[in-house]
């Protein structure tokens, strides 16, 4: 087998009809019949292989010889078609050499191939399959791979190189794609390198292109609506909400949050979460944007006695994305997703800047854009003078108010300092059936003619189908608002808009720090109330998805004390200046 190796082309196909028929033929005994090259090839065959009678022999390199042949067309035309298996002949040497001339010994070739000569690492990229879908497949440096469906789903796996042996002695290796459960998905064969094509050689094979233009090729719709739904999942459990819990079974921790146990199948451990979050998630993202879940202070998801518990936190999340596909848009940078929010009647485009990590893409920042202004039913007029459109309009300490709209549906008084309750102002935004509420110690003088109702602390009630909730706000070693005065804070409850949280004048209390809302107004002023840092202390503490500083810039605080509050409250946490 040596020798018909090295044999040229030429000979090899003057030769193989003769070898046929030889076969074909009675035994030949007599070496007559035979070249002397004959004579030299079938001595060397008997050493190889003493027992086989020499018809057997015959026949054996007429088979091997057009193996042979066809081994060599394939490798002639594998430039042509870059799908031909790789084929590895083993080369048998003769025990004993005897009669072996040196220029013959000397005509071995060597292996075509080699196992070693094949690795996933020559498949580490992105390919795109090449037919009517847009499949993406993408391998890692350390051998797993991820299939990207273009109608949705993903398939993980690793790659190995396996081979199979010929009865000839040569191999053909493959790239085997083996799934999650470790079953055989597809084989590719191994072309001559170098390649850009790798072919399956089943019924309907699969042909995938290398992406050789130095830049990732795009998300997907699917891939973009998964991330989406992972910011929204994120977003929710940030709300104690995503997961389904058990509200019968709590567990409540030492600083008295309420944590509630999931009944999901699938998240049911911090655990399962993480890798959630980390699959669509990088972990600056993460870090920056929603460490608050897992993370050690506060965190949002605990594990008891190995089961997930979520934080009870009956709020609404910042997120409420249109059901309809995002927009994938190449940038500078890469590559970015447009959706469609309109949560609290902000309509806005929310844009993630998403990148490649390990075969899948992730967020990596997301930024808000367009649309609304954000919160724009919420106007601040000076100071703490504020107005919500929430249906009724709805106004918190007026004062130095500039034009008289008599718009109020309801007029809210936190205290009866001089810039909270304004009579003057009162009278620019009442009308006849304006309903004032405020604290207990508050009186409201007859002669508007409006209707009252005062409150207490920690009081619920309802005015003009709308739901409210008192706070208590005092200060804590300051004279100017004494817990004992009955002063207060409002929330109001609002289907549309969530829970908004107006702090009144307060310092930070035991009562403050345990509020759950979706908007925080709290005051940024210092002196008689929180200043920038303590503001932003609250804020990180409640955790709002939104805060707007208020009570600066006029009475109390200078202008820059917003911007002092911005960069102190967490990254997380959107602050919106409205003053």
């Amino acid at each position: 087998m040596t020798y018909l190796i090295a044999l040229q082309k030429k000979t090899l196909k003057q030769r193989y009809k003769s070898w046929i028929r030889r076969a074909k033929a009675p035994p030949i005994t007599d070496s007559a019949h035979f070249s002397s090259y004959d004579k030299q090839m079938i001595t060397n065959i008997k050493i190889y292989n003493r027992r086989i009678i020499m018809r057997k022999n015959i026949i054996a390199i007429a088979l091997l010889s057009a193996l042979c042949f066809t081994s060599c067309g394939k490798a002639g035309s594998s430039a042509d078609k870059s799908s031909t298996a790789a084929s590895v002949t083993t080369i048998v040497t003769a025990e004993d050499t005897t009669g072996t001339t040196q220029s013959e010994t000397e005509a071995t070739t060597k292996d075509t191939a080699k196992a070693t000569d094949y690795s996933p690492a020559d498949l580490v990229g992105e390919w795109t399959e090449n037919d009517s879908f847009r499949n993406i497949l993408t391998v890692n440096a350390d051998g797993t791979f991820s299939l990207k469906y273009e109608g949705g789903g993903t398939r993980f796996g690793t790659v190995k190189v396996d081979s199979e042996e010929h009865p000839d002695g040569s191999f053909t290796y493959w790239y085997s794609f083996y799934d999650s459960e470790n079953k055989l998905w597809a084989g590719f064969v191994c072309p001559e390198k170098p390649f850009n094509e790798i072919y399956s050689e089943d019924e309907g094979g699969m042909k995938f292109v290398r992406n050789d233009s130095g830049k990732p090729l795009a998300p997907t719709v699917p891939e973009a609506k998964d991330l989406r739904d992972a910011l929204a999942f994120a977003d929710r459990l940030m709300c104690g909400s995503g997961i389904e819990t058990d509200i019968n079974t709590e567990y409540k921790a030492d600083d008295g949050t309420v944590y509630h146990k999931s009944v999901d199948n699938i998240y049911n451990t911090t655990t399962a979460v993480r890798n959630h979050l980390y699959r669509y998630m990088t972990e600056q993202f993460i870090s920056s944007q929603y460490n608050y879940i897992l993370g050690s202070e506060s965190p949002k998801c605990i594990d008891v006695n190995g089961e997930l518990y979520i934080e009870y936190r009956p709020i609404g999340g910042r997120y409420s994305f249109a059901d309809e596909d995002p927009v994938i848009v190449e940038s500078a940078n890469g590559y970015s997703i447009n959706i469609k929010n309109n949560s609290y009647g902000a309509e806005e485009t929310v844009v993630l800047d998403v990148v490649k990590d390990n075969g899948s893409w992730k967020i990596n920042e997301v930024r808000d854009q367009g649309g609304i202004s954000m919160l724009d039913y919420i106007t601040i007029n000076e100071h703490s003078s504020i107005r919500i459109d929430e249906g009724k309009i709805i106004y918190c300490d007026p004062y130095n108010i500039k034009d008289a709209a008599n718009d109020a549906d309801i007029i809210l008084l936190t205290h009866d300092h001089y810039d909270h309750y304004s009579p003057e102002d009162i009278r620019k935004v009442m009308k006849s059936d304006t309903v004032v509420v405020c604290p207990t110690s508050v009186t409201v003088p007859q002669r508007y003619g409006l209707t009252m109702k005062q409150v207490s602390t920690d009081e619920k009630f309802e005015v003009l189908g709308v739901s409210f909730e008192t706070v208590p706000a005092y200060n804590i070693g300051k004279p100017y608002h004494p817990q004992s005065n009955g002063w207060v804070g409002y929330i109001i409850d609002s289907p549309e808009h969530g829970r908004i949280y107006i702090a009144g004048d307060t310092d930070i209390t035991p009562e403050n720090k345990q509020i759950k809302c979706d908007i925080a107004l709290i005051p940024v002023g210092g002196t008689y109330t929180t200043d920038a840092e303590q503001a932003a202390e609250l804020a990180n503490t409640i955790r709002p998805k939104y805060a707007i500083p208020i009570h600066y810039g006029t009475v109390a605080g200078s202008p820059e004390d917003g911007e002092k509050f911005r960069e102190a409250v967490d990254s997380s946490i959107e602050v919106v200046i409205k003053l």
